[in-house]
C-alpha cells in the first residue's frame, strides 16, 4: 500500500479524539491501494493548493544507510521517480550524520511518551510484553537535561531542512534500509532494525514535514518501499507527485 503522513503547518489534520503517543510527533497518516486514491484522500482533508515541484534531490546518506541488496532493488524504482520528476540531485541531508538525528528523536520522543502516559502506567501498572517493557523502561530514563540538550537541535535540524526543501524541492530516499524482518528474528536483530530504521524515517519527524512511501519494488518476494518528501505545507504537492510517479 501507499502511505502519507502529514503533520505540515498551516495545512494541518486534527488529531482530536485520538490516543496520543507522543503528540510533537504523531501525525495523521493515512493508506490507499493507488496513489490516486491517496491524492483524492488529501483533496478532501486538505483542500489546498498544488504547487509545482522544484528541483529533486537524492537523499545520499539515506541511502548508503540502506543494504546493499535494498539499494540495488530500489534503482528501477529510482529511475521511476526521476522520469516523473526529473534527474535527482546528490545531497547529504545530515551533517553530523543520520545516527545523531535520531538520537535526538529518541530523546524527544521519548519525552513525550512517558509525559503522556506516566501517570497512567504508574496508577495502573499494565503488564507490558518483553520487548514493550523494556521500551517504556527506557522512556522513563531519560532526564530534562536531555530533553533540554536536544530541543534546540531539533530546531537546527528542521531549519536545515527548511533550507534544503525551499522552492518546493522534493527529497527522495529509501523508506527503510531493508525489507521488514521476519516474525522470528531474534529480538536483537529486530531491534538493530528498528533503529537503522528510524536514522531514516526521523527526518520527516524532526523536521515536521509530509512525507509519500511507494512500495514500487521488490525484494526477495517481499516489498520494498521508496519516499519522497517535502517542505511543511507541500502535502498536495507530494500527494500530486506521487500520482505522477
Amino acid at each position: 500500500m501507499t502511505g502519507v503522513q502529514t503533520c505540515a503547518l498551516p495545512i494541518c489534520i486534527s488529531l482530536d479524539g485520538v490516543c496520543p503517543l507522543a503528540p510533537g510527533f504523531d501525525v495523521c497518516g493515512w493508506f490507499a491501494r493507488d496513489a490516486a486514491m491517496l491524492a483524492r484522500v488529501g483533496e478532501v482533508l486538505l483542500g489546498g493548493k498544488i504547487n509545482a515541484h522544484g528541483r529533486v534531490l537524492l537523499a545520499r546518506d539515506a541511502w548508503d544507510n540502506a543494504t546493499p541488496e535494498a539499494q540495488q532493488a530500489l534503482q528501477p524504482s529510482l529511475a521511476r521517480v526521476e522520469k516523473a520528476l526529473g534527474k535527482a540531485e546528490p545531497v547529504t541531508v545530515s551533517a553530523e550524520g543520520l545516527a545523531e538525528w535520531f538520537e535526538v528523536f529518541r530523546v524527544l520522543q521519548f519525552s513525550e511518551i512517558w509525559e503522556t502516559h506516566r501517570e497512567w502506567i504508574t496508577r495502573v501498572k499494565p503488564k507490558f510484553g518483553v520487548a514493550i517493557g523494556k521500551r517504556f523502561e527506557a522512556v522513563a530514563e531519560v532526564t530534562a537535561a536531555e530533553v533540554a540538550q536536544m530541543k534546540p537541535r531539533r530546531e537546527d535540524i528542521a531549519a536545515r531542512l527548511d533550507k534544503l526543501l525551499a522552492n518546493n524541492a522534493i527529497l527522495v530516499l529509501p523508506t527503510v534500509p531493508d525489507i521488514a524482518p521476519l516474525l522470528n528474528c531474534p529480538p536483537d536483530q529486530t531491534i538493530a532494525f528498528r533503529e537503522r530504521a528510524m536514522r531514516m524515517l526521523c527526518i520527516s519527524g524532526l523536521g515536521r514535514l509530509p512525507q509519500v512511501s511507494l512500495p514500487l519494488a521488490m525484494l526477495n518476494g517481499c516489498p520494498l518501499g521508496i519516499s519522497i518528501v517535502a517542505a511543511r505545507g507541500n502535502d498536495e504537492m507530494l500527494l500530486d507527485a506521487a500520482r505522477r510517479i
